[in-house]
């Protein structure tokens, strides 16, 4: 990536500065990370929940999650300039997990029990479950009902799904 920042902490806070000691960002985050497998991205934390910017201080997730983790997508050509993120709440129930694509566009509101972007496939395709059940998404359309004790992508572009213990 052509452009790096540096952090800043005064009175205990994070912001970024360019290279040349401009501000991009004020010191308003408790903390500021390395996105794992992402260029030009940071996590922040802010009020003790999460969200994203990028180096030009924009923010592309706005710090309201738990956690949030990339989906790890790939491809040769864009590298992983694509990779979205599975955001998450702490609720009474557990974790509930959502999606947000890679410009910051939540694709599955944080509701589900597991989300899993199947990686090889340039379209947003997201296996997810609400209360034991599997569904597959193409971006927020589900296109294949949650109806499944499990779906598993193959790497042959199959899906294999399991109802009342048949495949």
């Amino acid at each position: 990536y052509e452009k790096s920042v540096l952090s800043y902490k005064k009175d205990g806070l994070y912001g970024i500065l360019d290279y040349s000691g401009k501000e991009i960002t004020k010191n308003i985050y408790t903390s500021i990370e390395n996105l794992q497998s992402t260029e030009g991205k940071l996590l922040v934390c802010k009020d003790d929940k999460y969200g994203i910017i990028n180096i030009d201080g924009n923010e592309l997730v706005e710090p309201k999650y738990d956690k949030i983790v990339t989906d790890g997508y790939y491809n040769e050509k864009e590298e992983y300039s694509k990779s979205g993120f599975i955001v998450s709440n702490v609720t009474t129930d557990g974790y509930k997990y959502g999606y947000v694509d890679y410009s910051g566009n939540t694709i599955l509101e944080p509701k589900y029990n597991e989300i899993i972007r199947v990686s090889n496939l340039q379209e947003i395709y997201l296996i997810a479950s609400v209360n034991g059940k599997y569904g597959f998404y193409k971006n927020s359309k589900e296109v294949i009902k949650s109806d499944y004790e499990s779906i598993i992508y193959t790497d042959n572009g199959a899906l294999i799904v399991q109802k009342n213990r048949k495949y």
